[in-house]
């Protein structure tokens, strides 16, 4: 039987490096092991996602008091909690709604509020 050999051999592989190989400093390698601590959050990382189980239920929840989440249905201000699956308050109030915080005022004030006059006059009533 006779074996066929190819007419050309392939080139010999080198025999070094070549020389333009970039050095790495053991320093800059990544580490095999995790590290003891998670990296933090950064503090501008928001949270979006919202439990909506637990929105408008008469229970203040913290996770869900942001605006995405319509600051958990009314339930963290006393203005605007409806009695739900929980009676308002019962967990206390944190009221963090803008809307609410700074509800226009029905006149002037004597100290400043940060909310609007919805109607301004000259001096202020005692």
């Amino acid at each position: 039987m006779p074996s066929a050999m190819p007419s050309a051999m392939p080139s010999a592989m080198p025999s070094a490096m070549p020389s333009a190989m970039p050095s790495v400093m053991p320093s800059a390698m990544p580490s095999a092991m995790p590290s003891a601590m998670p990296t933090p959050l950064p503090s501008s990382y928001r949270r979006t996602v919202c439990d909506v189980k637990y929105i408008g239920d008469g229970n203040c929840d913290a996770e869900n008091n942001s605006d995405e989440c319509r600051w958990d249905g009314g339930d963290c201000c006393v203005e605007t909690c409806v009695d739900g699956e929980y009676a308002c308050g019962d967990n206390g109030f944190d009221c963090l709604d803008p809307s609410v915080r700074s509800a226009p005022t029905s006149g002037p004030t004597m100290t400043p509020t940060g909310a609007p006059t919805l109607s301004p006059s000259a001096m202020p009533s005692v």
